[in-house]
């Protein structure tokens, strides 16, 4: 048995705007909120084409509109972009635990917990699942493949539109200098975290978490504005 996680990508209060086609047809197919009950996380799918799409919402107000999902492996194809639910899986977590150093001797890990498993023609023998959960701070995701043999991925789908009129502090390298940037021209192979400022009171920060056997995350723009 092979098994392979990508990374989790977490956001924190993010605003992410996209604007669809005026004939999509979104289905809700799974929504849930953060312990608190301030975010709210909703897959929906594309009627028109089967596509699933992510967004964020808090306290009503839209953050995350629509991002598409998805994986590419050899030999296979893109996985976990379209099809159906066959079976969630739900959990409650409200506990602690202790670090080896830092300011506090106890960091609260409370969220809500969705399993998602995905059903569709082109995954084969694979099982696929997008694992979700909804902290109060913010919403992290991640897939999950497991298989029979070697599995090789060469790229993801997952997207992270932004707004035109985004400002972005990036860099190349975990040590190069720190700048800021529009959106609109900023370069490929920027590093995570990456934040960007929105409007003068609504900052995010996308990045990673739990990456074990599986490259790092880096980020490229496409089109205007959106992360990749």
């Amino acid at each position: 048995m092979n098994s392979f996680r990508t990374a989790a990508s977490t956001i924190a209060l993010v605003a992410i705007l996209a604007i669809s086609p005026a004939w999509a047809d979104f289905i809700t197919e799974r929504s849930f909120a953060s312990p608190d009950g301030k975010l709210t996380f909703i897959l929906e799918r594309d009627d028109t084409n089967n596509r699933f799409h992510w967004s964020v919402n808090r306290a009503g107000a839209a953050i995350v509109t629509r991002g598409a999902l998805g994986i590419d492996l050899a030999k296979i194809g893109t996985i976990a972009d379209e099809g159906s639910i066959s079976h969630v899986e739900t959990r409650n977590v409200d506990t602690t635990w202790t670090p080896p150093f830092g300011e506090n001797s106890h960091i609260p890990d409370r969220f809500r917990e969705e399993t998602l498993t995905l059903a569709h023609a082109g995954h084969g023998n694979l099982t696929v699942k997008l694992q979700v959960r909804a902290y109060d701070e913010g919403v992290t995701f991640r897939y999950r493949v497991n298989g029979v043999g070697p599995l090789t991925m060469r790229g993801e789908k997952t997207s992270f539109p932004l707004p035109d009129n985004a400002m972005a502090w990036v860099a190349p390298a975990s040590q190069a200098a720190i700048s800021k940037v529009a959106i609109t021209e900023m370069k490929n192979g920027m590093e995570r975290p990456l934040t960007a400022e929105l409007s003068p009171d609504l900052f995010i920060a996308l990045g990673e978490a739990g990456s074990f056997d599986h490259a790092r995350m880096k980020f490229s723009r496409t089109g205007s504005s959106t992360l990749v």
